[in-house]
Parts: C-alpha cells; structure tokens; sequence
C-alpha cells in the first residue's frame, strides 16, 4: 500500500516537474508577505500602548504538494513549506490592559485552470500560525483568498518589553492525486498587527 502511495506521488511530481520548465515555479510563488505596524506610540485614554511589528519570508518562494508533519522542526526543514516570520515587539507599553490581534489578508488564491489544467481544490492549500512549537490556529483556503482573517486576538501586552515571536506555515497538502490547478499561482499576503487598549469581543 505504501508502494503505491510513493508511485502516485511520482506521477504527480513528473506532472508538476514539466509544468516547471514552462513557468519555471512548482506550485504557489509567495511573492509578497508583510507585517504593518510600526514604533510610533499610540496615545490612549490611560497611558501608551507601544507595539511594533515586522515580518519576513524565511523559506518557499516556490512549493509543491507536501506533506505537514506532526513535528515543527521536520516542517521547518521542508522547503516546500512557505515560512513566514513575525516578530510583534511591545517596548515601554504602560497599559496593564493592552492587547493586540493578528489578521491575514492574501490575493491570487484561486484555481489555475488554464491550458485545460484540472485537478487540486482550493481546500489543498493550508495555513498554521505557530508561536515556537506551540500550534496557535489553523485552516486552509476553501473559500479563496482570506479578507482581514483573524488568526489570533486579544494576546495580552505586557508592560515593559516583551517580543512574541510567530511563525505562518503555508503549504499544499499533497492528495496523491492531480492538483495541476493549484500549480503557477502567484499569492500576496499581508499579516496585520492591530493593538487596542483592552480585550475586543
């Protein structure tokens, strides 16, 4: 059974692989990832709320279908796993009460079904948002491209400095099966870091 799974894994990459001399990418190209945020303070009714962010591709400006290991360091090895780095640094905050929300906005999640490709869904494509090995949220892209989702909210800000560092997987999942309509596909995503004096419902 095993055997089999492996040979239909081959079929699918023989597929892929001649799709790459033509558009020379395997599966999504992540183009453009970003954080907003920034070191300006925020005056609000009781004190400062001082939160910046920044964020950064690490790894898997082209994947391919891939499977997602119950181990985050085999998936940090894996090329064909988009990282992306998040760094949310708070620095002289004096609000006991802050929190801030991360939210993800992406374009250009949609089927390819150009030059009759057929194969592969939407759902294939999947996100995680980890904080070190610890899973913080995740899901996938059946609906298409995300419009201010909400990965986390009401992460508590600590006075003084503090730096929380994220980690957003985003990958294929292999079906062992045709997914050429999910080859070529440019995607833009923007992480978004909102701060606000106290929890928001």
């Amino acid at each position: 059974m095993e055997e089999r799974g492996n040979n239909a894994n081959k079929v699918l990459l023989t597929v892929i692989g001649i799709a790459v001399l033509v558009v020379a990418t395997i599966g999504a190209t992540f183009a453009y990832f970003s954080a907003t945020g920034g070191t300006a303070t925020q005056n609000v009714q009781t004190g400062e709320l001082k939160v910046a962010a920044t964020s950064s591709l690490t790894q898997g400006k082209s994947i391919k279908p891939t499977v997602w290991s119950s181990t985050i360091t085999e998936n940090d090895a894996n090329a064909d796993i988009a990282k992306v780095g998040l760094s949310v640094v708070t620095d002289g905050t004096t609000i006991s009460t802050g929190v801030y929300k991360v939210s993800l906005t992406t374009t250009g999640i949609a089927l390819n079904d150009t030059d009759g490709k057929t194969g592969g869904a939407l759902s294939d494509v999947k996100w995680a948002l980890y904080e070190g090995e610890t899973e913080k949220a995740t899901g996938d892209f059946t609906s298409g491209n995300a419009t201010n989702l909400e990965l986390i909210k009401n992460v508590a800000i600590p006075a003084g400095t503090n730096t929380d560092n994220y980690t957003l997987y985003i990958w294929i999942e292999n079906k062992d099966s045709q997914q050429d309509q999910l080859q070529g596909l440019t995607i833009t995503a923007k992480l978004v870091v909102d701060a606000a004096q106290e929890a928001q419902v």
